[in-house]
């Protein structure tokens, strides 16, 4: 498993730096800006990138009835979202490791996102 940080944009899908993906995790806020740059990556990677899956997560979401509000275009479809957490915020300002994290519900959540997105594969 190799995991990619990219920046926002197509370039990592454009320069072929992923060949061999499986599976394409693609990381959105809920804006409508966030989610058309995802379907963007989503069609590049599908024409470039045969066989692999995609998944969408949107991350800073508030709320359930957010994500249900969401417009996520017809060609992705969303494998979870996580939610805005304070902590994490307060954490990156003042520069501080994530791992130094005290309990946190986004974590919860990050942790019960990854099985499931591991069983969509099978």
């Amino acid at each position: 498993m190799v995991i990619i940080d990219g920046e926002a944009g197509i370039e990592q899908v454009n320069r072929r730096v992923m060949e061999r993906v499986t599976d394409l995790v693609l990381v959105s806020d809920p804006s409508a800006r966030g989610l058309r740059v995802a379907d963007t990556i989503g069609q590049v990677a599908k024409s470039i990138l045969p066989g692999h899956r995609t998944h969408l997560i949107v991350n800073r979401a508030n709320d359930p009835e957010e994500i249900a509000g969401l417009s996520i275009p017809p060609t992705l479809s969303l494998s979870g979202w996580v939610a805005e957490d304070p902590l994490l915020r307060q954490c990156d300002i003042q520069g501080q490791s994530l791992l130094d994290l005290p309990f946190s519900p986004t974590f919860e959540n990050i942790m019960n996102l990854l099985p499931r997105l591991l069983q969509e594969k099978n």
